[in-house]
């Protein structure tokens, strides 16, 4: 038996399976995996194009809205006491005048009744009258009775200098302790009463001292 009509026979079976399979696929169109398939383009979502101008913010050189503003602290003023400064000695008027210390006191003692307390080196150029010495108010007084004024000095033991005066104009003023005996930081007699050595209060005057008259009114 020859085998060419089954040959025959299978080929034409192929042919129409294949035929009827390529029919069978003829109207469908491949499909592509969807995971490795580009997406097909659509519309996007509208976005700011770069040559379309943004939507206006704040420039850099428009002002900025104002805001609180800082009230500014006021200044520091450091306050400076004055340094209290005393006033200065009066100047030399004469040769004979000495520089006081510097003081506030007023000239005169008005529980004694002493005008004020004088430096007496000129006292023989301003006519002043040496009546002597006493131990007493009542003999200076009496000693000086026709004069205006009488000044009491250099103390010692035997009592104390009287001279007379009518005009003390002239006379320096000195300071009232000077007259009292103490003498510390002055420029007479060195700084000392010398051979004037007190007691500077007789009864209920100041004696003076050296060169320091203590000025009564008679």
């Amino acid at each position: 038996m020859s085998r060419a009509p089954i040959i025959g026979g299978v080929v034409l079976i192929v042919i129409v399976i294949v035929t009827t399979i390529i029919l069978m696929m003829g109207g469908e169109e491949p499909t592509i995996d969807p995971i490795l398939a580009p997406s097909a383009p659509g519309p996007s979502a509208p976005g700011p194009s770069a040559t379309e101008p943004s939507a206006p913010g704040p420039s850099a050189t428009e002002p900025s809205a104002p805001g609180p503003s800082a009230t500014p602290e006021p200044p520091i003023v450091l306050e400076v006491s004055e340094p209290q400064i005393s006033d200065p000695p009066a100047p030399r008027l004469h040769e004979a005048d000495v520089i006081n210390p510097p003081s506030d006191e007023t000239p005169g003692d008005v529980t004694t009744g002493m005008l004020k307390c004088v430096n007496t080196r000129r006292r023989d150029e301003m006519g002043w009258e040496g009546r002597g010495r006493w131990k007493t108010e009542a003999q200076a007084r009496n000693a000086c009775s026709d004069f205006e004024y009488m000044s009491l000095e250099c103390p010692n033991q035997y009592g104390f200098e009287v001279f007379c005066a009518n005009d003390i104009s002239e006379a320096q003023t000195i300071l009232n302790r000077e007259c009292k005996g103490d003498v510390e930081g002055t420029e007479l007699a060195g700084g000392t009463n010398a051979h004037c050595v007190g007691p500077y209060k007789w009864e209920d005057l100041y004696a003076g001292g050296a060169n320091r008259g203590a000025v009564y009114k008679i």
